[in-house]
């Protein structure tokens, strides 16, 4: 009986704030500065019963700033606000997933009509990376930092061999041959509609940008299986950019900690 009244009761605190969450996370993608606004206007409408319980329920919540230090070069990692996975849910037709925690379930990025959210739009390159390692598959990893127009700044990651990486990469090399690789854009990524349906990504600033020759020379490895020779030519290119952006591979001397609540999942199975 009691653990029937603690579902219920926590139901309905997660439906009262779940519209406020959701709107906290969006200001983060839509380039609004003040993102205190929306847990402000949450505490200060909600009953005290509701407030007291959700204290207690964000006590359970997993700090999602140790997943950014795995994944970023030297176990550092600038201050981020938000971290997001490419496809990390294989069941969802989302694309965009912001990770939570250890052992939270990503949560899918919808927009407000309820599709998959698919721009990440007016961001600036930061960073680039490829870290390995990572995770108990021991993967290697594409990481790309990016800052909005408002200051805030998101990782997106994806493996390495990934057609979203391969995209990516030839896109911000795109932007580089251009001398463009400062500028704003728009990073746009979406899924296939052949076999699995592979998330592939575009690099718009105004035009799409993508340097023809390294897309092909990427996909002839990927044909042949070539990881290795594969992995090469990303690696080379993302030293060229981090050059460019001079940026370095050594680790920050301090670790500002990632601290990013979940919301309840929006249209997305997990």
């Amino acid at each position: 009986m009691k653990l029937m009244i603690h579902n219920r009761c926590t139901s309905v605190v997660l439906t009262y704030v779940r519209t406020e969450l959701i709107d906290w996370q969006r200001s983060i993608l839509h380039e609004t500065n003040n993102n205190t606004a929306a847990y402000q206007r949450l505490y200060l409408s909600m009953p005290f019963w509701a407030f007291i319980y959700l204290l207690n329920y964000m006590t359970m919540l997993v700090d999602s700033s140790a997943i950014v230090a795995d994944l970023v070069s030297g176990g550092e990692a600038p201050e981020i606000n938000m971290m997001i996975g490419i496809g990390v849910v294989k069941e969802s037709e989302a694309v965009l997933f912001h990770y939570i925690g250890n052992d939270e379930k990503p949560a899918a990025l919808m927009t407000k009509a309820g599709k998959p959210l698919t721009r990440l739009g007016n961001v600036k390159l930061i960073d680039v990376d490829i870290v390995t390692g990572i995770g108990t598959e021991n993967a290697t990893k594409l990481n790309v930092i990016l800052e909005l127009h408002s200051g805030n700044k998101i990782l997106v990651t994806s493996g390495i061999q990934t057609w979203w990486s391969h995209c990516v990469i030839s896109g911000l090399y795109g932007l580089f041959q251009n001398g463009m690789i400062t500028e704003s854009f728009n990073l746009d990524s979406y899924r296939g509609n052949m076999g699995r349906k592979p998330i592939f990504a575009s690099i718009r600033c105004g035009d799409v940008y993508s340097d023809k020759e390294l897309y092909a020379i990427l996909n002839a490895d990927r044909k042949e299986k070539a990881w290795e020779s594969y992995e090469l030519f990303m690696s080379s290119v993302v030293t060229t950019l981090k050059d460019t952006l001079n940026t370095t591979t050594e680790p920050d001397t301090s670790v500002e900690a990632v601290d990013v609540q979940v919301e309840e999942t929006v249209g997305g199975d997990f």
